[in-house]
């Protein structure tokens, strides 16, 4: 079996190794996203923030509930999948959500949740 190396080269492309799933290559992006937003002194591009998130939650097939918890200056500590549910919806519990940011020393909290449907429209329950 040929496991798929990512190689990083000194421009800062990468280039695969071997064969690779279309979910390997999400989740290897998302991994990526996730460890520029790290290495960042503050998360102030709602770009950024967005993009790791769509890759972060793609490939989910029930909806989950994220959050990215940071410092009071918006840097990263980090990021949990807190809840996941059904095709359309996650029960979300906030003591639970207290709790964590708490335990991370959380200062400022980015909450998403995916809509695996593709509509994106909000539901009653999100508004």
């Amino acid at each position: 079996m040929n496991i798929p190396t990512f190689v990083k080269n000194e421009q800062g492309l990468y280039h695969v190794q071997g064969c690779v799933k279309p979910e390997e290559i999400v989740s290897t992006a998302a991994t990526i996203l996730l460890d520029e937003l790290t290495g960042q002194e503050a998360l102030t591009s709602p770009i950024d923030v967005a993009q790791f998130l769509q890759m972060a939650l793609a490939q989910e097939k029930n909806e989950v509930f994220a959050a990215i918890f940071m410092t009071n200056k918006h840097k990263l500590l980090s990021f949990e999948q807190l809840f996941q549910g059904t095709i359309d919806s996650a029960a979300v519990y906030p003591r639970v959500v207290v709790q964590q940011a708490l335990a991370c020393n959380a200062a400022a909290v980015i909450f998403a949740h995916n809509h695996p449907s593709g509509c994106c429209e909000p539901s009653q329950a999100d508004r």
